[in-house]
């Protein structure tokens, strides 16, 4: 594990003992555990269920996927995050998926997809309404499910593609953060000089090895398909996506701001000044007015 990798799953690790953490842990309650949804047997096919410690009524259910290059981290590293949307009220249903090299693309996003179809048919089992549906995700995350909002309305040919567009899951409101969008052409950032040059490596490494030998497929890079002419079956879900304004790949989001915006979107991205990426998982002052603007959207979409 390089040194940068070891400071995220460090800081994913002491989240878990932060005041802020402890509290969303008591005022929330784990209702599954390593759940399997394949049958494959691997870690990788496994997912958690959260939920507040009190509600009335069922839930809406928030779809969680957690970032870490398509490399490193796990439900696990991310349980502080699922604890705050289920503090928010909310069925959070946060999943595992392949990590490379063994997740290269289109491992990675098979495996949500399959996450997702698992989601569909059985979060009412839990108290969930899957009327009231949404997504998360952030950095390699936010790339997946923005994928996972496009499969449901672009057709497209791939078995799993085409599994989710069948399933129709129509969620209401997709939070993308601070993503990763275009894993082709990592020359786009080797070329900014005002990028350290140790961080510039990081980006090629995490491209090159989601992409493996996969040099062609707009879903690897979810941003070539919705800034092309090509028109979805449905309606795009509303997507409201937080970023840093110093966040090293930052372009990426203000990239969907735009093509979000001419395909008549009803949603935004929201820099957030001073911040780094994947900012909002941690506790700063800013973290706290991005949760704030995220769950606002989601009640205005989804009701609370």
């Amino acid at each position: 594990m390089n040194v940068l990798d070891f400071m995220l799953s460090s800081a994913a690790t002491l989240g878990e003992i932060h005041p802020q953490t402890r509290r969303y842990r008591a005022q929330t309650k784990l209702l599954a555990e390593d759940v399997p949804y394949t049958d494959s047997g691997l870690v990788a096919h496994r997912l958690d269920v959260h939920a507040p410690r009190v509600s009335n009524g069922k839930l809406p259910v928030l779809f969680h996927v957690h970032g870490g290059g398509f490399r490193i981290l796990s439900k696990n590293s991310h349980r502080s995050v699922a604890r705050r949307y289920a503090a928010a009220g909310y069925l959070v249903v946060n999943v595992n998926y392949r990590l490379t090299p063994e997740g290269q693309y289109p491992a990675a996003l098979e495996d949500v997809c399959q996450a997702l179809l698992w989601t569909l048919k059985n979060a009412e089992s839990y108290g969930g309404d899957l009327s009231r549906l949404a997504y998360a995700g952030e950095s390699a995350g936010a790339n997946l499910v923005l994928c996972a909002a496009i499969l449901g309305c672009f057709e497209r040919p791939e078995p799993w593609a085409k599994a989710v567009f069948d399933a129709n899951p129509s969620p209401a409101a997709v939070l993308p953060a601070c993503g990763l969008f275009e894993v082709h052409h990592a020359a786009r950032y080797l070329d900014d000089d005002k990028l350290p040059r140790w961080l510039r490596a990081r980006i090629k490494v995490i491209c090159d090895g989601y992409l493996g030998d996969e040099q062609a497929s707009s879903l690897a890079s979810p941003l070539h398909l919705l800034e092309s002419d090509e028109e979805p079956k449905r309606p795009l879900p509303p997507m409201f996506a937080v970023c840093g304004d110093i966040d090293p790949v930052l372009d990426d989001s203000l990239r969907l701001g735009k093509a979000l915006k001419q395909r008549g979107n009803a949603g935004s991205v929201e820099l957030y000044r001073g911040s780094h990426h994947a900012f909002h998982v941690f506790f700063s002052a800013n973290a706290q007015r991005a949760w704030a603007d995220q769950l606002a959207f989601l009640e205005r979409h989804l009701g609370g």
